[in-house]
């Protein structure tokens, strides 16, 4: 009898606490009652983050004496594992209970791990939610394109994940290479699209909800130069959000990104010419008469992005984080500029513009 009770004591599966279990580390999927679910947990000093795969919306429990709860409602009790497997209750916090079952996915099987909350295992359910979409084709001008992109819309998620780029319909090796530069990242390596990614990030650092958007137009297309102006505003986990816009200039014949500076004498950004400078600070400075806040930023600046415009060049500041609000573009014309350009920017600033 004595052996019995010993054997029998053996096969009871002992409730564990948060600090005990394996849900210390690591990456499992299985259900709520009849409901499939995917759940992440860093380390043993992380919230656990878990999903239903009908929503995708990343709940965050706070570990405690008993198990897992969220402030003001469920609670997952009873912890027991045994192997790769955790069972246990799911309470609603209004009386309802449900089982909880979990299995331990190929990676991070019960392993602390400070990416765990952003892997691709934890995200494989919710990346079936990224809708890709094209658009019908367009015109800029001669230049013929469409747009498409990747949307991520989850029941209650306030933020918004959008990554929509440009393709360009036109024939020849050039489009293919500006085509092929303008997707990359799209989607990763690792098969995450980027604006899931930053998702992912976010809230394996912080615990809470990633924004990510992304937007691309043609704002330039003559001759054999197109500007590009990519518009952006995210949050990814980093120490703040970022957000602003930036013209890439490109060349159609080579599919290479044009260096706009080198059409200048000096062929550099570093510094500009005085009188070039007094140009562009004076034409800033009467944009600036509507935001006199960021007159003394803007009249500091000494940085500049170059692209091609419509009438010329246009110069955009690039002020400091802190100071991003206050950014500003100029435009200058293409009359205004010549005696400013080498020979070859004179001659490609004739070409475009018949000056």
């Amino acid at each position: 009898m004595k052996l019995l009770s010993v054997t029998l004591s053996m096969l009871v599966l002992p409730a564990l606490s948060a600090a005990q279990t394996p849900l210390s580390g690591g990456i499992w999927h299985g259900a709520i009652g009849a409901l499939p679910i995917s759940v992440c947990r860093n380390d043993a000093e992380s919230p656990l983050l878990y999903y239903y795969h009908s929503q995708g919306k990343v709940l965050r429990l706070e570990a405690d004496k008993e198990g897992f709860a969220l402030a003001g409602g469920e609670r997952w009790r009873k912890l027991r594992a045994q192997g790769d497997t955790i069972s246990g209750e799911w309470h609603s916090g209004k009386g309802k209970q449900l089982a909880l079952q979990l299995k331990a996915a190929a990676h991070g099987k019960h392993e602390a791990d400070e990416r765990n909350c952003a892997h691709p295992v934890f995200y494989q359910a919710m990346q079936k939610k990224v809708q890709y979409r094209e658009e019908p084709p367009q015109q800029f001008g001669a230049l013929a394109y469409r747009n498409y992109s990747l949307r991520l819309a989850l029941e209650g998620f306030n933020a918004q994940l959008l990554d929509q780029r440009i393709e360009l319909l036109a024939p020849g090796d050039g489009p293919k290479r500006i085509n092929q530069a303008l997707r990359k990242e799209f989607k990763l390596a690792n098969g995450m699209p980027a604006l899931l990614e930053c998702h992912a990030t976010a809230l394996a650092a912080h615990g809470q909800d990633g924004d990510y958007t992304q937007e691309m137009k043609p704002v330039f297309a003559r001759g054999p130069y197109l500007s590009i102006e990519t518009s952006y505003s995210n949050f990814c986990g980093g120490a703040h959000p970022a957000s602003g816009a930036m013209v890439d200039v490109w060349d159609l014949r080579s599919g290479q990104m044009l260096d706009v500076w080198r059409w200048f004498q000096g062929g550099k950004a570093e510094r500009l010419p005085p009188k070039l400078e007094r140009l562009l600070q004076e034409k800033l400075a009467r944009a600036q008469k509507e935001h006199p806040d960021c007159a003394a930023e803007v009249a500091q600046n000494r940085s500049f992005r170059v692209w091609l415009s419509a009438n010329g060049i246009s110069f955009s500041t690039q002020l400091p984080y802190v100071s991003h609000a206050c950014d500003d573009t100029a435009e200058l014309s293409a009359d205004s500029l010549r005696p400013f350009l080498n020979a070859r920017g004179k001659q490609e600033m004739q070409a475009l513009f018949g000056k």
